[in-house]
């Protein structure tokens, strides 16, 4: 192991990454100062990069608390107003519920809970380009199906892609001999939801 880089590890992850990076014949790239540390998280974490007075303020602080400065920088940079508006937030489960028990052949479940739904269900989406406040698609009146401007799942993944910069027809990967993609290379239609974008 790379013997000037062991206090770089403060995790069996990155003794693995070392470990790697040595086996490749190469070396970990040098400690970033503060000045290019504070560029690095700005851009991170609210897309912009740092004031003049942010750089000084933080040299300074480097100098006196070493690396107490950067733990003070993130904190003021994920309670500022631009903390991941760059970013594209998804949530959502891996199907829907529907809005009643299941019960299978005639025999009452016991379980009380609600059955998987592949028909309707709920993705949220926030930042990196998705319009605010916006409500898209509707479900029947007790949630069982999706009764208007449906979204498939393909349609949901070219968005994201869409919205991290990919073309979606473009971003495929081989497997078992072909071309895969997320957006469903068998079917034709898969469309970006553009009602959703800011």
């Amino acid at each position: 192991m790379i013997a000037c880089y062991k206090r770089w590890i403060s995790s069996p992850l990155d003794r693995h990454i070392l470990k790697g990076i040595e086996d490749a014949g190469l070396e970990p790239s040098p400690e970033a100062g503060a000045a290019e540390w504070l560029r690095r998280a700005s851009f991170d974490l609210t897309g912009l990069p740092p004031t003049v007075e942010e750089a000084k303020s933080l040299e300074a602080e480097w100098k006196a608390n070493g690396e107490k400065a950067r733990g003070k920088t993130v904190d003021r940079l994920l309670a500022s107003p631009g903390y991941g508006e760059r970013w594209a937030s998804v949530w959502g489960g891996e199907f829907g519920r529907t809005p009643m028990q299941e019960n299978r052949g005639g025999v009452i479940n016991t379980f009380v809970g609600r059955d998987h739904n592949p028909g309707a269900f709920t993705v949220w989406m926030a930042g990196g380009g998705v319009k605010a406040g916006t409500t898209y698609g509707e479900t029947d009146p007790i949630g069982y199906e999706a009764i208007k401007d449906k979204v498939s799942v393909h349609d949901l993944h070219a968005t994201m892609l869409h919205l991290l910069g990919f073309e979606h027809e473009k971003f495929s990967f081989p497997f078992q001999g072909v071309g895969q993609r997320l957006t469903n290379i068998t079917k034709p239609g898969t469309k970006i939801v553009k009602g959703v974008l800011a």
